[in-house]
């Protein structure tokens, strides 16, 4: 069964949101129109706990917690995030598949994250997304992405965030 992938999902919940999305500028942006949430451009550091079941390599089994803050284009602190993944799954080609698990923390409201991440394409430096939901303050009833892209593997990320109201488009 193929994976659902969130940015499409997000896209068709939120059209206008869809422009917001991988994007480089270190910008943060709200798009208040169509119920939209979106902060764009963020930089992502981690600290990183990882748990490798061998020494070499990424390997299924292998398990990390992970304290993360993001950061506006002036380098002001915009939230953070406490974060865990599970290397669980190898596909027949050789991909390594981790699901994560997050709680992002705003001034203004919390938002949860869940999904899988292709390892191989973190690795790569290309963006991956997961499912977002806003569950408390003004994200309470959101729906929409988390997007990261790896710069610094282990240390810093690119980040995006899209919600937008679950209403029917």
């Amino acid at each position: 069964m193929p994976l659902i992938d969130p940015f499409t999902a997000a896209v068709s919940m939120c059209s206008a949101c869809a422009a917001s999305m991988d994007t480089e500028p270190a910008t943060v942006t709200e798009e208040p129109s169509d119920d939209c949430f979106t902060l764009t451009g963020l930089s992502e550091t981690v600290d990183l706990d990882y748990r490798a079941v061998e020494e070499s390599g990424f390997h299924a089994g292998d398990r990390s917690t992970h304290t993360d803050e993001f950061f506006d284009a002036d380098g002001a602190s915009v939230g953070h995030l406490l974060g865990h993944s599970w290397k669980v799954l190898k596909q027949a080609d050789g991909r390594l598949m981790a699901f994560y698990r997050e709680e992002i923390d705003l001034p203004d409201g919390q938002i949860q994250t869940a999904g899988w991440i292709d390892v191989n394409a973190i690795l790569a430096g290309e963006w991956q997304a997961l499912h977002a939901v806003g569950t408390g303050g003004r994200f309470l009833g959101k729906v929409g992405v988390r997007e990261l892209r790896s710069e610094v593997l282990r240390k810093r990320f690119r980040a995006n965030l899209v919600l937008c109201g679950a209403v029917s488009r």
